[in-house]
C-alpha cells in the first residue's frame, strides 16, 4: 500500500507535522476541525482537492468532499465551528488552573482544602463522581482521592 505523502503534493511538501494536529495529513484536516471546532477551521483549507488522498485511503473515504463541506461549513458563517461545551469547559478551567498555579501557597491551601471537602465521597480511595467542570474526568474512569501533601521534614546534619 503506497504512503500518502508520496501521493499527496501538500503533505510531500509540507509533512505532517505543519497541519499543527494531533491528527497529521488530509484525515486530520476532516477531524480536527470536528473534533476542536474552529481552532482548527483553517485545515480544510490546506488541501488542493486532488483526490489523491481519496484513490489512496484504504477504506475510500471521498476526502476531498468532505473538505469542500467543511470549507463551506467554515466560510459561510451561518455554522461557524466552534469548540464542543466539554471542551471550552476543560479550556477555561486549564486557563483559571493556570492563574492560580502562578501562586504555590494559594495552589498547596487549595489542594489541601479539596482533599478534605473530597474525603467524604471517596469509596475505596477513588472519586467516582466529581462536580462541575470536574465532570468529564470521572465520566469514563474513576478519580484518585486528592491527599493532602505534607512537606517532607529538614534533614538535619548528624551531630
Amino acid at each position: 500500500m503506497p504512503d500518502v505523502g508520496q501521493e499527496c503534493p501538500i503533505y510531500r511538501r509540507i509533512g505532517g507535522h505543519a497541519y499543527r494536529s494531533v491528527y497529521p495529513g488530509p484525515i486530520g484536516s476532516i477531524v480536527s476541525p470536528n473534533l476542536f471546532g474552529s481552532a482548527a477551521g483553517y485545515l480544510p483549507f490546506a488541501s488542493t482537492l486532488c483526490g489523491a488522498c481519496k484513490d489512496i485511503c484504504p477504506v475510500k473515504i471521498d476526502i476531498p468532499r468532505i473538505l469542500l463541506h467543511l470549507r463551506w461549513k467554515e466560510s459561510t458563517g451561518k455554522h461557524p465551528l466552534k469548540w464542543p461545551r466539554a471542551i471550552e469547559q476543560a479550556r477555561r478551567g486549564a486557563r483559571r488552573f493556570a492563574k492560580t498555579a502562578r501562586y504555590p501557597r494559594t495552589t498547596r491551601a487549595l489542594g489541601k482544602f479539596a482533599a478534605m471537602v473530597l474525603k467524604p465521597f471517596a469509596h475505596n480511595g477513588y472519586l467516582r463522581r466529581m462536580p462541575g467542570p470536574f465532570r468529564n474526568w470521572t465520566r469514563y474512569r474513576d478519580f484518585p482521592r486528592p491527599r493532602p501533601h505534607k512537606r517532607p521534614e529538614p534533614e538535619r546534619p548528624p551531630g
